[in-house]
């Protein structure tokens, strides 16, 4: 990030400052990687930027000064208009470069110009992970209210008829006379819901059209029960949890969290233009 451009490199066409032999002031912000002292040598700085800025120096033939700004800042934009830390350093004309891990943004273009960027990087927001509560109402979630309604209207229309089925129905008993099942409406629907539930039926009606109906009444019990089985399986075991925050304004509407945020760098321009955060630590 440099404040202003001068010469022209007669190979590339590119506007460039005259650097032979010449000593440049420099901007920085002591964050690793980037740019960082050393702990034998106070005074002494390393990093991927002081590796950069050696390659440039030997090959262009200058000599840099390295200066931190006193506030320590990346640099923000302030409500006067002006600008702190390096960003500020650079748009004043205190440094000729300004080098770290500066994030490329409008607002920063307007006051300095940005070299082509080496590295990406992404910031995220950090909230405390939601308390799992116990849900009663679990066991309900394999299926939606549709379906939970039309396996009870099932039920009720299987009682329905398979009880008049063994009102209706006549079985030809070994004496050569035709009687009534001797199922009663209680007897009936004992049995739809007990086979529903997969408890074994404790009567066997003995005619055609009694036996070929609990045969497709228990085809349908055994497709409707394994498939609410493997559904509730997966609801009990994987649990996927809310996220409380999904967007900058989501975290201004909680009154229960409080903002904290590096100051002076582009994520507190950004939520502060954005979201009018006043409150910030």
């Amino acid at each position: 990030m440099v404040n202003d451009v001068q010469g022209q490199s007669p190979s590339t066409g590119i506007s460039t400052p005259p650097l032979i032999n010449t000593k440049i002031i420099i901007s920085f912000k002591d964050i690793p990687p980037h740019v960082s002292r050393k702990q034998s040598d106070n005074n002494s700085l390393h990093g991927i930027d002081i590796d950069i800025l050696d390659e440039l120096a030997n090959a262009l033939n200058f000599k840099y000064i390295l200066m931190e700004p006193e506030d320590g800042l990346f640099g923000a934009k302030l409500s006067n208009g002006s600008w702190s830390g390096v960003v500020g350093m650079v748009s004043k004309g205190e440094v000729d470069l300004g080098v770290g891990p500066l994030t490329i943004n409008a607002e920063r273009s307007e006051v300095a110009v940005f070299t082509t960027p080496f590295m990406q990087d992404s910031f995220g927001i950090l909230t405390p992970r939601p308390k799992e509560a116990q849900n009663l109402f679990q066991v309900f979630q394999p299926f939606d209210l549709f379906i939970w309604l039309a396996v009870s209207l099932s039920v009720l229309l299987a009682c329905f008829v398979f009880a008049t089925i063994a009102l209706t129905t006549s079985v030809h008993t070994n004496n050569g006379k035709h009687e009534l099942l001797r199922i009663n409406v209680n007897e009936s629907v004992f049995l739809i819901l007990s086979s529903f539930f997969e408890q074994g039926p404790t009567l066997h009606p003995t005619s055609v059209s009694s036996g070929c109906f609990l045969s497709f009444w228990f085809v349908f019990t055994i497709l409707t029960m394994t498939t609410y089985t493997a559904h509730l399986a997966a609801v009990l075991t994987v649990s996927t949890p809310v996220r409380p925050i999904n967007s900058l304004q989501d975290l201004v509407d909680r009154s229960d969290m409080k903002v904290v945020v590096r100051a002076g760098g582009s994520a507190y321009s950004f939520i502060t233009a954005k979201c009018k955060i006043e409150d910030l630590a």
